[in-house]
Order: structure tokens, then sequence, then C-alpha cells
């Protein structure tokens, strides 16, 4: 290791030397500049180097933003411990959050009281599984969770509002070739978040015998393709890594087409063949014209939704969605009460899964 570390120093003090012949070659847009201080400065600019050392250093299996990624076996890349100490409590466990712990648990029993006085015929919580939850065998040799994990605990409290999630996305790990995450991006692909789905499907077949599923999905549907890296390796300024993309082709999917409507105001945003929808950050109501129920679902999904969308609107007709990050209390209460949902989903990171969102009950004095 030291050999490697006193290498990529010579590699750094090399690199600034010719830092400034590299600039004016290769980026002569930092120097249309008038002003001379400025010109001057830029021939120190940094990117060039800050990418080709961030390239340099994963080669050698050093991380140039330790808090923020952490580099695996094989090239699997994770998230750091900057993010809301997500590492921190992995290898802690849950014991040291029994706190937060006991208000998501009051908290989310609170909404199940408030939507079912509400007309809402169900309620449940899809937790999209961390990366480092699933790929433990990519980690780092010293990053070591506790068994006694803050997801393992909510998915076996007793309110059964959590879908287990993870189980069949580890049985399917150990059954494909395909990845079901990206290895540089902190998020699960379509095929993770097409056996996620099929998780929900299969808990409210039992409950719900008149609501129709897709599916359930398999290796099958999914197909591979090379693609840009993702966000991970952003952070490192690592611009030559490739991505094993998955991603969905599925027939009856690929022929639904969608509208976008602003909830508030009505205006239609946009309208388009079905692909994944990012999380709205105010309350967007997505229309399919190919969906299995005409029912409505009130859907409070984050970045891990995005590959999901595609699932939720083949299913139901009309789909109203925002981020749960966006949503406060009344809020939520004012969609509900309007929109009148058949079902109430919320889909989120597990990182965030004892967050403000998850803590935060009804306001009784609505």
């Amino acid at each position: 290791m030291k050999g490697k570390v006193f290498l990529f120093s010579a590699i750094v003090i090399a690199s600034l030397a010719i830092l400034p012949t590299y600039n004016i070659v290769n980026e002569p847009h930092l120097f249309k500049s008038k002003r001379m201080p400025e010109r001057f400065r830029n021939l120190y600019n940094m990117d060039a180097v800050e990418a080709w050392v961030g390239a340099v250093a994963f080669k050698y299996g050093l991380s140039t933003e330790p808090e923020k990624v952490l580099i695996g076996k094989e090239g699997w890349l994770f998230l750091g411990d900057s993010f809301v100490k997500t590492l921190t409590k992995k290898i802690q466990g849950s014991s040291i959050i029994a706190k937060d712990m006991l208000a998501v648990s009051k908290a989310t029993e609170a909404w199940g009281d408030y939507f079912k006085i509400n007309g809402v015929q169900d309620f449940k919580i899809i937790i999209g599984p961390d990366k480092d939850s699933v790929y433990m065998d990519k980690l780092p040799k010293w990053d070591r969770h506790s068994p006694d994990s803050i997801l393992g605990s909510l998915l076996h409290s007793d309110n059964e509002i959590y879908i287990d999630t993870l189980t069949p996305i580890m049985v399917e790990k150990g059954r494909t070739d395909k990845p079901l995450y990206y290895h540089t991006d902190t998020h699960w692909n379509s095929y993770g978040a097409g056996m996620a789905f099929n998780a929900l499907a299969s808990t409210m077949q039992f409950k719900h015998p008149d609501t129709k599923w897709p599916g359930p999905f398999t290796s099958a549907h999914f197909k591979t393709a090379e693609g840009r890296s993702g966000d991970l390796a952003a952070f490192l300024r690592v611009k030559n890594v490739k991505e094993e993309l998955v991603y969905l082709d599925d027939r009856a999917i690929n022929k639904t087409n969608i509208k976008v409507f602003d909830f508030k105001t009505g205006r239609l945003l946009s309208e388009k063949r079905l692909t994944v929808i990012g999380a709205p950050p105010t309350p967007a109501l997505v229309v399919s014209d190919n969906a299995l129920n005409d029912d409505r679902v009130l859907w409070l999904r984050d970045s891990y939704g995005t590959a999901m969308s595609p699932f939720m609107s083949r299913t139901f007709r009309e789909v109203l969605q925002v981020h749960p990050g966006k949503v406060t209390p009344e809020l939520l209460q004012i969609m509900v009460k309007s929109f009148k949902p058949k079902y109430v989903f919320i889909t989120s990171v597990e990182r965030d899964a004892l967050g403000k969102f998850f803590t935060s009950p009804p306001d009784t004095n609505e």
C-alpha cells in the first residue's frame, strides 16, 4: 500500500508541472477572458487534473473522495459516510437508533389509521435496499455490517406496512449474472426495481384480488447494454469508466403512453411514450392509456421510484407522484382528501427510511 501511495503522489506532482501547457493546448476556452489575472489563474485550472487523478486513483483502488465514495471489489463503488452516516449506521446496527425506530413506528401507524378513515384501502412502504445491503460481497474487506440491521428491523416489524423487498432481490441476485444495481451509481436498475415491484404485487394480490398486476417480471424481461458511468463515478470525477446498463424490455409497457399534469393547476406538462419518470418535486399526476386498473394511487417516491415508475403506470391509470422529501403532513393530508386514492404507496431508499418524513405523524389540527 505504501508503494501505491508513493507512486500516486509522484504522478500528481508531475501532472502539476505540465498543467499550464496542457490547459493552453487542450482548454483554450479558459483563456478567452481579457483580464490577465484570470487568465493566469486558469493556467492551473484543476478540472483536467482532478479527472485524471481520479481515474488513476480508481485504477489503484484509492478513492479521492473517501467520505463520499468507497471503492469496492471488481469495480463496484459504494456510498461513503458523509451521506446521513450510512456507513456508521450499517456497522453499528439498529440498536443505536431505537428512539428513531420508535418514532417511525408511531408515525406510520398513525398514517395508516388516517388513510383508512379517509377511504384508502391499503397503505404500503417499499424500501429500496442500499446497494451495500445487497452487494456486501463487493465491499472492501474492512466494511463489515452488523447483522442487526435497520432494514431488517423495519421489515420484521408487526405493522405489516413494509414490503419485504430484500429477500426477493437477494434470491434473484443468487441466480442471475445480470446486476440488479449499477456498479458506479447509488441506485438499483430496472431489474432490481422489478423484483421489488414483484414483491409489492404478490403481497397485494392476496388482500386485494380485484386488482390486476403485470408480471411477475423475470430476467427475460431485462436486456443489458454498455452505457455511461453514474453518480458515484462523478463524485470521483472519473469519466472513462463504463457502466453495465440493464433496461426493461416489456411489450405492454413499451406501447403505453402517458400524460403528466401539474396536480395543483391541472396544466399538461408532457405527453409521451412511457419511460422512467424522475421524482417530481411538486405533485404530478401521471395518467396512463394502457393501465390494467382504472384506479387512483398516491405514490410518494424518491429517486428509487424512477426505475419502478413504468411498472406503476402499467398497473394503475392515475398515479399521483411527488418526492417525499418535499411533502409535509399538511400536503399529504390535502392530497389524500382531494385525490381520494385507492392505495397509498411510499418508495424510499433504505438510508432515508428513518428520516424526517417517516417520523412526522398527521397534523391533528387539520
